[in-house]
C-alpha cells in the first residue's frame, strides 16, 4: 500500500479504501508501506470497556478501536478484555475487506 498524506509510523493502524491493517514500518507520504492485514496487535481504544471476544471497530475520526460499529469499520475481535481506562486493546485483525457499515465488504 501507499503511505497517505502525513506518512505513517510503525505499529500505526491504517485504513486505505476497504483494507484495514497495521503498518509494519514507518514511511513518508507516497512511499510504499507494508501493512499486516492479519495478526494480533495492541491498538488504541476509546474510553469504553471491551470484553474478550467482542467485535471491535475502527473509528476513523478518533483513530481508535471502539465497540459501536456505527459508521465505523470492523477491525477484528478483542482477544483480551480491556477496561474503559485502558489505552489499548489487544485485537486479532480479521484480514477481510471492510465497509463503513461495520460489515464485511
Amino acid at each position: 500500500l501507499t503511505a497517505p498524506d502525513g506518512g505513517v509510523t510503525s505499529g500505526q493502524a491504517l485504513l486505505i479504501g476497504s483494507l484495514f491493517g497495521v503498518c509494519q514500518f514507518s514511511a513518508v507520504a507516497g512511499d510504499p508501506v507494508e501493512v499486516a492485514l492479519v495478526g494480533v496487535f495492541d491498538l488504541p481504544k476509546a474510553s469504553v470497556a471491551i470484553t474478550e471476544g467482542a467485535d471491535v471497530y475502527w473509528n476513523t475520526t478518533a483513530a481508535q478501536i471502539d465497540t459501536s460499529g456505527d459508521g465505523d469499520y470492523i477491525g477484528g475481535a478483542a482477544i483480551a478484555a480491556a477496561t474503559q481506562f485502558a489505552g489499548t486493546c489487544r485485537v486479532r485483525l480479521n484480514g477481510i475487506s471492510v465497509s463503513a457499515t461495520g460489515s464485511p465488504a
